[in-house]
């Protein structure tokens, strides 16, 4: 029995939330590098608060020995393939590879041009839809820095919506982050900008 080698890639290495993760690799004799077709690999994944790997997808290798999967990112995730082996080569596993998941945050202003003492809302949703969730408005300061106004958790759906008003005229931009939580990264929203006048 000739030893066989499984290698495997997972990227990109950070993503968001629902996108999708591209798990690669190559099956080659560990002698020569020759490429093994036709071979079936199986991937197993752990995710965030599980105790242990499971089977989630097989692929045959092509001519070249590479396999190939599409998995969507749900949260802190490790990824491991298996080559269980045939009459002519031992079986291998490959080394543990690992990605990041962070939240979605969508966030906008239901009118960013108001008066001095007018409201606004400040509204958007997270992804995955969880209520309950630590999340809060910055403004950009003039010395560049971040500094919280709002400090909230998400409503039903993963939505929020906070009334908002100016004291002084002038252009704040305004982010929205939610914290580190359930194997998922900090989500930053797109920059808004409101004036006041």
């Amino acid at each position: 029995m000739e030893a066989s080698k499984l290698s495997l890639n997972a990227s990109p290495r950070e993503i968001d939330y629902g996108r999708t993760i591209v798990v690669k690799g190559k099956l080659l004799v560990a002698a020569d590098d020759t490429p093994l077709d036709e071979q079936q690999v199986t991937l197993s994944q752990r995710l965030f608060g599980q105790d242990n790997f499971r089977n989630v997808a097989t692929d045959m290798t092509n001519a070249q020995g590479v396999y190939s999967f599409r998995v969507k990112a749900k949260k802190f995730v490790k990824f491991r393939a298996t080559f269980a082996g045939n009459g002519t080569q031992d079986a291998s596993e490959s080394a543990i590879d690992e990605v990041r998941v962070r939240r979605v945050v969508k966030a906008g202003l239901t009118d960013a041009r108001i008066r001095v003492g007018e409201r606004t809302r400040l509204v958007g949703s997270i992804a995955p839809k969880q209520r309950g969730v630590d999340i809060a408005a910055f403004v950009k300061a003039p010395s560049g820095k971040w500094k919280p106004f709002i400090v909230e958790k998400t409503e039903r759906n993963g939505r929020f919506s906070w009334p908002m008003t100016s004291t002084r005229e002038g252009r704040f931009v305004i982010r929205v982050v939610t914290r580190a939580s359930d194997g998922l990264e900090p989500g930053v929203s797109r920059q808004l900008t409101l004036r006041a006048r």
